[in-house]
């Protein structure tokens, strides 16, 4: 209570907190969060392991975002590289990429750097976002968009990918809507970076 500013009578009278903030309580959730969250897939994987020798990764989601973007539930889901990686063969994860806005790209990259600086492991993108979901624009940008994120996730440190999403609808509001594969001129763009 003292740290906390708060005056609770026991310990089953604290909650979770409902938004991000600034304070000692709000650290203290994201410790215990992460310390929880981390311990569960330690677990799970100790299960896997006892089947499979198959490496292992979890796809947690990008942390950093834009203020104007991020809503911080990303620093409520618990997700904390460096604990993951001591237990894991990859470092994991699921990056979004707005292809109208350009800061979502370097944020994306500074996501890989920071993997990169906390964990030694290969870096693999299991939900790489090149297009935005639904997205109904068809231009040069989307193709453009495809190469950059090749090119700067290698050199950034990703050693793998998978481009988010193959597949097609014509539901408009599906995710799929206006995927790569509704766009000819990015899976050529895909191909040829890769070859690259």
């Amino acid at each position: 209570n003292s740290k906390w500013g708060t005056s609770y009578g026991s310990i089953d009278e604290i909650t979770m907190p409902s938004e991000a903030s600034k304070t000692a309580i709000f650290y203290d959730w994201i410790c215990f969060n992460e310390d929880v969250y981390a311990d569960w897939h330690e677990w799970m994987a100790g299960i896997i392991r006892e089947y499979t020798d198959k490496p292992l990764h979890s796809k947690m989601m990008t942390y950093f975002a834009p203020a104007e973007y991020d809503d911080r539930q990303h620093l409520i889901i618990g997700t904390d590289a460096e604990k993951f990686g001591a237990f894991l063969d990859y470092a994991g994860n699921d990056s979004y990429n707005i292809t109208e806005w350009e800061p979502t790209m370097i944020v994306k990259m500074m996501w890989y750097d920071y993997l990169h600086s906390v964990v030694d492991k290969p870096i693999y993108n299991s939900e790489d976002h090149f297009i935005t979901d639904g997205s109904a624009s068809y231009t040069d940008a989307e193709k453009n968009n495809v190469r950059y994120n090749l090119w700067q996730g290698a050199i950034h440190g990703r050693s793998m990918s998978t481009m988010w999403v193959w597949e097609r609808s014509y539901d408009k509001s599906s995710a799929f809507y206006g995927s790569i594969l509704h766009r000819p001129d990015c899976v050529a763009e895909a191909g040829y970076t890769s070859l690259d």
